[in-house]
């Protein structure tokens, strides 16, 4: 594989240049570099740093790899053994290649974005109807400014009910994972499987979490376990999943949550001038179709 990859102009670069063209060219959560650290202190995984040399002293593309795999794939999540101690959903893949970029990447991935199309030579869609679901936003050609209203209305209606909306900032790392796993648990009626090791994750990518917890008469009933990324000209944040407390139906705090959540990010997105990436995950509910877009994803071809 070395000899391979050397033969088509990459080679080996250190972390930093990973760091570097993450922040210029834009990546996405699963391989922020913090969150490659966090995996590679857990596991036998520690990424190896391919780049593409473009204009002179500039690369044009560098990629975190896993073995045969592009890290943060899914696949390898599972080959790996992440995913039975830490849930990071289903991952979009998003790599740091310059908009000029133009070449083939022998590494496996079948999750990654159809942005890429016109950059890597071997995708392909036929990838047994794999998609992702994306937040429509909330300009043009997203959610109606009816439904945008009445999001807000039953925003309004929960809080002069006295509920309450709190950053998830307010709250410490234990707080958060006692509370997502009890959510959790309500919601899906089944405990958390993967309670021992949310402490940890909480604590290590506090600094990636984003989004907000709502009380009613002061207990937690909603709350989405959300990871973002400011990277290159997009702001991207992954919906792991989320609780909540089917006795506060009547006023629909999962609903409100959900807009929250939505609105925060784009309007943090139009702030950093941004495209904003806010993925559900793969299409398993219907109330995804409400706020999000499917969206196909791309395979590479490899040996």
């Amino acid at each position: 594989m070395t000899c391979l990859l050397r033969s088509l102009g990459w080679r080996s670069v250190s972390p930093e240049d990973y760091s570097l063209a993450y922040r210029k060219y834009g990546g996405s959560v699963i391989n922020h570099p913090d969150i490659l650290a966090f995996i590679n202190r857990r596991f036998d995984c520690a990424p190896s740093y391919w780049g593409k040399p473009g204009s002179p002293g500039e690369l044009s593309a560098v990629v975190a790899t896993w073995g045969a795999y592009l890290a943060g794939e899914k696949e390898a999540l599972k080959r790996f053994g992440i995913d039975t101690r830490f849930d990071f959903g289903t991952p979009e893949v998003v790599l740091p290649l310059a908009p000029d970029f133009r070449s083939s990447l022998l590494f496996r991935s079948k999750h990654l974005a159809l942005d890429h199309q016109p950059q890597i030579a071997n995708l392909s869609q036929r990838n047994r109807g794999r998609t992702l679901c994306f937040a429509k936003g909330l300009g043009e050609n997203g959610m109606s400014k009816r439904s945008c209203q009445r999001r807000r209305n039953e925003a309004k209606k929960l809080l002069e009910a006295g509920g309450e909306i709190q950053p998830v900032s307010a709250f410490d790392p234990d707080q958060l994972a006692t509370l997502y796993s009890h959510l959790f648990e309500k919601r899906w009626q089944r405990p958390y499987p993967l309670r021992p090791g949310l402490t940890d994750m909480m604590s290590s990518l506090r600094h990636l979490m984003t989004g907000h917890v709502i009380l009613i008469k002061g207990q937690p009933v909603a709350f989405q376990f959300l990871l973002a990324a400011h990277s290159g000209n997009h702001y991207s944040v992954e919906y792991i999943n989320g609780g909540v407390d089917p006795a506060a139906h009547e006023f629909s705090p999962g609903t409100v949550l959900t807009w929250l959540n939505v609105e925060q990010s784009w309007n943090l997105a139009q702030e950093l001038g941004a495209q904003l990436r806010y993925s559900f995950g793969r299409n398993s509910a219907d109330y995804k179709a409400q706020w999000a877009y499917e969206v196909p994803l791309l395979r590479t071809i490899t040996l």
